[in-house]
């Protein structure tokens, strides 16, 4: 992908997919049950690496009336009863140099739901241990930038194929299956792998040597053929996110773009290293104007595919608007028609205000087309815009997943890039969005 087309499609694509990788790691949702007669509580666990005490949660009826305020346990769990309908709010504080307000609403929730938000990455960050010291092959004519990823971490895109120190974490295990990249701006030109590199000693002074032979140029590519696009043509997006043994590697994604007409197939050529990678992650992202939206297929081969765009892609989202009120955000917007394939919808607005930064997230059940925000606690409520005020940032996304899984088990984690991780395979997720003027 030149750097034209990657500046085209950075800021939607890298939205959809932060989006993609939130909606990716969605729970079962609990049953239904009459909260008339059914005593059990609405329990909501809050976790990153564990659980999370202190946060304030909100309960509120289906009228928007306050049920309960109280706080999340040593166990991050908070409960109460709400009938069928509700919904539960959590909002944390967290102070720096710029404060933050994190703000997360599960819409209809009901007796016996138990929906779990885990900002826990499982695949990269954790603990300091070691370092890993990276010999490159050497200089490849053509060759602009190169890379070192022991999938744990990797060395940053670099003109330079200098030995480099990459930090180990926890997450690295007891041995390092590595990979280095060579690439000329355009896409891949050669890579060389090494596996099974031992990692010595005990934290915090573990190591690793990590040697890698001559470069290969044998690159593979998988072809995706995209078919039916809308009337007016667009233009989209593929990204081509690499697993082995189904691990994610950081910064191994390769992208290509092109521009789709009505009643014309286009191929896009997605290269990788053919021996290496064992799956992959495909995101597609359709720009059509009004009609936005993609696919995102975890799990899947490293093989050809074709994706039918109109029958793939969720009915357009247009007209969303976001007005403050007294007592709350009135937030609507319109789909252009049903789909039954759909499993809820993702609400994300964002302003930036003196006191800090709020982002705030809602999910919600599919075919909704509103939804009325609760007025913030007294804690944060400077970070909420003034009635007649607007957010910075606003966004809806209808969702559908090939698997049995809902709404209301949402994990919510920004930004989640990494977080497709979570995303079970094989499994699918397609979705259509908007976003405010």
């Amino acid at each position: 992908m030149d750097r034209n087309t990657r500046r085209r499609a950075a800021p939607e694509l890298l939205a959809l997919i932060a989006a993609a990788a939130i909606l990716a790691a969605i729970a079962a949702a609990a049953g239904c049950a009459d909260p008339a007669v059914d005593p059990r509580p609405v329990t909501l666990t809050l976790r990153d690496r564990g659980p999370v005490a202190g946060a304030e949660v909100i309960f509120l009826d289906p009228d928007g009336r306050e049920v309960a305020r109280t706080a999340t346990d040593a166990a991050g769990q908070a409960s109460a009863r709400v009938a069928r309908g509700g919904s539960v709010t959590v909002v944390e504080l967290q102070p720096g140099t710029v404060d933050a307000a994190q703000v997360t609403t599960i819409a209809e929730v009901g007796p016996g739901d138990a929906p779990i938000l885990d900002r826990t990455n499982l695949v990269f960050g954790g603990q300091l241990v070691g370092r890993a010291e990276v010999a490159f092959p050497g200089a490849l004519e053509g060759a602009i930038q190169y890379l070192a990823n022991l999938g744990c971490n990797c060395t940053p895109w670099s003109g330079s194929t200098d030995p480099a120190s990459v930090p180990l974490f926890t997450t690295c295990g007891a041995a390092l299956d590595g990979i280095a990249e060579a690439r000329d701006g355009q896409g891949l030109l050669a890579w060389s792998a090494v596996t099974t590199v031992p990692i010595s000693g005990t934290a915090p002074d573990q190591a690793a040597a990590v040697a890698f032979g001559p470069w290969r140029t044998d690159v593979g590519a998988v072809e995706v053929t995209l078919r039916n696009a809308p009337a007016g043509g667009g233009f989209v997006t593929a990204l081509l996110d690499p697993r082995r043994h189904g691990f994610p590697y950081v910064q191994s994604a390769i992208g290509a773009g092109a521009a789709v007409a009505a009643g014309q197939d286009a191929v896009l050529r997605l290269a990788h290293a053919r021996d290496f990678w064992t799956s992959a992650a495909f995101t597609i992202n359709l720009d059509a104007g009004v009609r936005r939206g993609g696919l995102t297929l975890e799990g899947a081969p490293l093989a050809p595919f074709l994706v039918d765009l109109d029958r793939t892609i969720p009915p357009a989202l247009t007209d969303l608007a976001v007005q403050p009120g007294a007592d709350g955000v009135a937030v609507r917007w319109t789909q252009a028609a049903s789909d039954p394939g759909l499993s809820g919808s993702l609400l994300f607005a964002a302003r930036t205000s003196p006191r800090g930064v709020l982002r705030w997230r809602v999910s919600l059940p599919p075919g909704r087309t509103a939804f009325a925000l609760p007025a913030l606690p007294a804690s944060v409520a400077d970070f909420a815009p003034a009635p007649g005020g607007a957010f910075d940032e606003a966004w809806v996304m209808s969702y559908g997943v090939t698997s049995d899984r809902s709404f209301r088990g949402l994990v919510a984690a920004w930004p989640p890039l990494a977080e497709v991780a979570r995303m079970p395979a094989p499994d699918a997720l397609r979705w259509s969005i908007t976003r405010a003027p």
